[in-house]
């Protein structure tokens, strides 16, 4: 199952090579595709939480309540929501305002690219915690009945970037808009 971590990583380092290389040459293209790309690695994420939360649910926890498995299975599967919530509203921001940097990507103000750069910082590294917590929850699994002792800090450490990252970009977003309003 761990083939499908390898999928990730490698959507994630092709995501930041688009993105690196958008900013290179200074189109704003780049950021739109890196964010697409992330978004369709998570995909494959959502594949081992599935794996997760049914092996989980299937290791010896038959005198459990219906209600504890789905507590289980809502814990595995939240990284995943709390990651992908920034990417799509990334995508949403990107998509809304091409137009904009097409037309004026030169003039736009520094503090535009300090927050994009900043977005995208904050999203790669949730990319690398998710990546990090499905792998050590899937060693937990293979071993089963060992319990991942860092699951609460990976969790806290997601939850908090994804609010970040959702403020920075709505910040990125109120940027641009009143860039092209004058103010």
């Amino acid at each position: 199952m761990l083939e499908w971590l390898w999928i990730f990583r490698i959507f994630i380092l092709i995501g930041i090579t688009i993105f690196t290389i958008g900013q290179i040459a200074g189109t704003p293209d780049g950021e739109y595709a890196a964010y697409i790309w992330f978004t369709i690695g998570l995909l494959a994420t959502w594949i081992i939480s599935l794996r997760i939360a049914s092996l989980q649910n299937n290791q010896g926890n038959e005198s459990q309540s219906l209600f504890s498995r789905l507590i289980k299975g809502v814990v595995v599967m939240l990284p995943n929501i709390g990651t992908l919530i920034p990417l799509v509203f990334m995508v949403f921001v990107s998509s809304k305002i091409k137009a904009i940097l097409e037309t004026d990507y030169i003039n736009m103000p520094t503090k535009y690219f300090w927050f994009n750069k900043f977005v995208f910082f904050l999203i790669v590294l949730q990319l690398f915690i998710l990546h990090k917590f499905y792998d050590t929850e899937n060693k937990a699994n293979i071993l089963e009945g060992v319990e991942n002792s860092n699951r609460a800090l990976y969790l806290i450490s997601l939850i908090f970037f994804s609010i970040l990252s959702c403020a920075a970009a709505v910040e990125l977003y109120v940027i641009t808009t009143s860039f092209i309003t004058d103010g």
